[in-house]
C-alpha cells in the first residue's frame, strides 16, 4: 500500500470544488457551520462505501454491466438536477425576505445519496484507488478514510472562513446568492453530465 502517492493523488480530486463543496457551502451559508458536518458526514459515508464495494470486488463487478452502470449515471444525474434546482429556489426565496428563513438544507442521506450514484466516484475507486491500495480490503478503508479526512479538513477549513467572513455581511443577501450560484453549479454539473453521457 502506497499512502503518501494515495495522498499526492487523492489531493487535487479531493480539494477541487466538486458538488460536495457547493452544497457545503450552501448548507454553511442557511445555517453556519454545523450545515457543513452534514455534507462531510453524507459524503464521507459515501466514500467509506466506494472503498468497501471496490474492496469486496463488488463495484468491478457492477462495472461490467452496462445497465448498471446506465442506470447509476441516469439516477446520479437526476439527483444532481434535482438538488441544483432545490438550492435555486431556496436562494430566490431568501431575496424576497427581510428575515433569515429556517430554509431546508441537504441532509446526510441526500449527500450520501449523491455521492454513492456519482459515476466519476465510482471510476476512481475502481481505477486510481487500486493503484496504490495492494490487495486486502483494510487497505482500501484505509484509503478511503484517509480520503474522507482531506475531504473534511477542506470543507471544514473553508466553512469557517465563509462563517467568519458572513457574519460582516447581509446574512440573507450572501445565503440566498450562495443558493443561486451553487444550484447553477449544480444544474450545469448534471446537464453537462447528461451532454457526456449522450455522447458516449
Amino acid at each position: 500500500m502506497d499512502i503518501q502517492g494515495f495522498v499526492i493523488a487523492i489531493l487535487p480530486i479531493a480539494l477541487s470544488p466538486g458538488a460536495s463543496f457547493t452544497l457545503a457551502l450552501s448548507n454553511v451559508a442557511m445555517n453556519g457551520i454545523k450545515g457543513a458536518f452534514k455534507v462531510v458526514m453524507g459524503t464521507g459515508l459515501g466514500i467509506i462505501l466506494h472503498g468497501l464495494l471496490v474492496g469486496l470486488g463488488i463495484s468491478n463487478a457492477l462495472n461490467k454491466s452496462q445497465v448498471v452502470m446506465n442506470s447509476l449515471h441516469i439516477i446520479g444525474m437526476a439527483f444532481l438536477l434535482w438538488l441544483g434546482l432545490k438550492l435555486v429556489t431556496s436562494g430566490m426565496k431568501l431575496l424576497h425576505h427581510k428575515t433569515v428563513l429556517s430554509a431546508s438544507n441537504v441532509s446526510i442521506k441526500q449527500a450520501f445519496l449523491l455521492n454513492v450514484f456519482n459515476t466519476k466516484a465510482i471510476i476512481l475507486y475502481l481505477t486510481v484507488v487500486p493503484i496504490f491500495a495492494g490487495s486486502g480490503l483494510s487497505s482500501y478503508l484505509l484509503l478511503s478514510i484517509i480520503h474522507v479526512t482531506i475531504m473534511a479538513l477542506w470543507i471544514l477549513i473553508f466553512s469557517l472562513v465563509f462563517c467568519f467572513a458572513k457574519e460582516r455581511l447581509k446574512v440573507n443577501i450572501i445565503s440566498s446568492v450562495i443558493n443561486i450560484i451553487g444550484g447553477l453549479c449544480l444544474l450545469y454539473m448534471s446537464l453537462h453530465s447528461a451532454v457526456n453521457y449522450y455522447y458516449q
